[in-house]
């Protein structure tokens, strides 16, 4: 997934737009994705409230944690990079054909629902005043603070 992301984005960028340090950064973001998830797994009834979230968390096993991990690492790695919605798509259909290849459990997700989930699980715990409208871009601009943080924090 790491040379596909690499690849794609070096198709509408030059060659040094990616590098090494990409998967550096990737690697740092999976170890943290991959602690974020366990420990969301195992507080689970402390610092969740929604019956639906309290469902899915619980139900993380191993390998789904390492899946969504990978995930979230491409996504703010490389989806975030891309300031284009037509070449985003392209990201994504090019992640749904690698994770629909590799893994069963993914015919019936996209690559876009995990990242989602998450940007949708910070908003909601944050509280924003009313004349702030909570769409896509905000969610999108809060979960990369959220990330941009704890990498300069933890790492």
């Amino acid at each position: 997934m790491i040379i596909e992301a690499q690849n794609y984005i070096r198709e509408f960028s030059d060659r040094s737009s990616v590098s090494l340090r990409d998967i550096k950064r990737f690697s740092i973001f999976y170890e943290f994705f991959n602690k974020y998830l366990n420990i969301k797994k195992e507080m689970i009834n402390e610092i969740i409230i929604n019956k639906e979230d309290k469902e899915f968390y619980s139900n993380l096993d191993d390998y789904s944690i390492q899946m969504y991990s990978i995930i979230l690492s491409i996504f703010i790695c490389y989806y975030l990079k891309i300031t284009d919605n037509e070449k985003r798509n392209g990201l994504n259909e090019k992640m749904n054909f690698l994770l629909k290849k590799f893994d069963n459990s993914f015919k019936n997700k996209d690559f876009i629902d995990i990242p989602i989930k998450e940007e949708k699980f910070l908003v909601d715990n944050i509280k924003l005043g009313n004349e702030i409208e909570n769409n896509s871009v905000l969610m999108e601009n809060i979960f990369a603070l959220f990330s941009a943080i704890i990498f300069v924090t933890f790492f």
